[in-house]
């Protein structure tokens, strides 16, 4: 039987169950990361204000400096924000209970979510 890509994805994430105590482990790196996400985007603001208001005083120097950070913490929201979806696990039908569907269940082509009539997809 082979597997594609699209049949790989939901059965990849981190493995909270394999630690003791995962569920405060989950609320904590939850919490950690959503506040490592507060601070990038304020300081996405905080230098999109300084570029502006630097580029409109005439002082190029201070424009590139806060252009080039504006655009680092832009790299470190959008790795916090992927890194905190990650860590929360997916969210979706293929999803039971906060539990990853079992992968002994059939998936539909393409989706990688559980039929919900249960029956096993043709292999045409």
């Amino acid at each position: 039987m082979a597997m594609n890509v699209a049949t790989l994805i939901p059965l990849v994430g981190p493995d909270f169950g394999a630690v003791g105590g995962s569920g405060q482990l989950r609320a904590i790196v939850g919490a950690l990361l959503t506040y490592g996400l507060i601070v990038a985007v304020l300081m996405v603001v905080t230098c999109g204000a300084t570029w502006a208001v630097a580029s409109s005083s005439g002082s190029w120097q201070a424009a590139s400096k806060a252009k080039t950070r504006l655009f680092v913490s832009l790299g470190g929201a959008a790795r916090t924000g992927g890194a905190l979806a990650w860590a929360k696990g997916p969210a979706g039908p293929h999803v039971q209970d906060g539990h990853r569907a079992a992968p002994h269940q059939p998936l539909a082509r393409g989706y990688g979510l559980p039929r919900r009539d249960g029956a096993a997809r043709s292999s045409d």
